[in-house]
């Protein structure tokens, strides 16, 4: 499965037109066996290989290959920031760390000016950035980017809300229509159903543990479907003129 993800990743990318490169780990012949416990080793390997390219690019973006992601969202969202400004930005954890943490599987992004400190001032150098080989890649980003002063913005775009989202959109409904249950069940309807009472952002970016079916549906309602919309007095008036 992990294979379908990747490459169903991959072609909704290119499909979609989106101006940007993309860096698999089975691109980069890594020798590591395919377990969490060697993230860390991997994640500094593709750092230094991204550094090569760090001035073709603005922005990078780390997801797994199980995170469902609409870039276009992601790149309306960074037209208000700057790549020269060093700063990270995802769905972050207030554990583990101070300062907290971005999830790796809801994706995070770095700015150009954030991967370039994190590579040439964090990466083997800093002493407060971790060099022992382990999981939790995405804490020990965090933990070398602000110790070279890389900014972790919690908040993004213009929402005020975070638009990156570490589990998969039906865990967010059964877990509100269980709530709602307990305190409404007289009641047929349930307040979280209506679009200024739901808590994701028309802007929203990514989820998490979107399985390969689950892909192919969110495609489909995403850049497919296409609601029918009634005719407006003003269509109606151009029709008849016609």
């Amino acid at each position: 499965m992990e294979v379908e993800y990747r490459y169903f990743n991959l072609a909704m990318i290119h499909e979609h037109r989106v101006e940007l490169g993309i860096v698999s780990t089975n691109l980069l012949n890594m020798t590591e066996p395919e377990v969490r416990k060697h993230l860390w080793v991997k994640m500094r390997k593709i750092l230094r290989q991204l550094y090569l390219f760090a001035d073709e690019y603005d922005y990078f973006f780390k997801a797994d290959d199980d995170t469902y992601a609409v870039v276009e969202n992601l790149r309306e969202a960074v037209k208000s920031h700057s790549p020269n400004f060093p700063f990270m930005v995802g769905h972050k954890w207030h554990v583990l760390c101070p300062g907290g943490y971005f999830s790796g599987g809801a994706g995070y992004l770095l700015s150009r000016a954030a991967l370039k400190r994190i590579v040439e001032l964090a990466i083997d150098k800093h002493p407060a950035c971790p060099t022992i080989d382990e999981d939790k890649e995405d804490v020990k980003m965090c933990l070398c980017g602000q110790a070279v002063g890389v900014r972790l913005l919690e908040k993004f775009g213009e929402t005020g809300v975070s638009l990156f989202y570490p589990y998969e959109l039906q865990r967010y409904f059964k877990k509100q229509k269980a709530s709602k249950f307990t305190s409404d069940r007289s009641k047929n309807v349930f307040p979280y159903m209506h679009r200024d009472k739901m808590g994701f952002s028309s802007k929203h970016i990514s989820f998490h543990y979107v399985n390969g079916t689950a892909m192919y549906i969110t495609e489909f309602l995403l850049y497919y479907l296409n609601p029918y919309q009634p005719m407006t007095d003003s269509s109606k008036t151009i029709q008849k003129s016609v």
